[in-house]
């Protein structure tokens, strides 16, 4: 003997919309992080990138900088003295 089921009604979630008061305390903090921490760091690995005394304009040398300074025996040091 068989036995047939009903189908068996699953409910949709509601979309639920995101009040515009939760964006802004969500965005504008956000948005300071991004000013004032990650623009300038950004701004420092470009420069990290250059050749430039601060007056004229800088000219792009690429890695050598980081090749430079892994190089130097002073830089080694520091990096020791800093891990221990």
């Amino acid at each position: 003997m068989a036995v047939l089921a009903a189908p068996v009604k699953r409910r949709r979630r509601a979309v639920r919309r995101v009040p515009p008061t939760l964006l802004l305390f969500v965005l504008v903090p956000v948005a300071v992080e991004g000013f004032w921490v990650f623009w300038p760091a950004l701004q420092g690995f470009y420069l990290s990138l250059t050749n430039w005394d601060g007056v004229s304009a800088p000219t792009f040398v690429g890695l050598d900088n980081y090749a430079e300074m892994l190089s130097d025996d002073i830089f080694g040091t520091a990096a020791l003295d800093t891990v221990i």
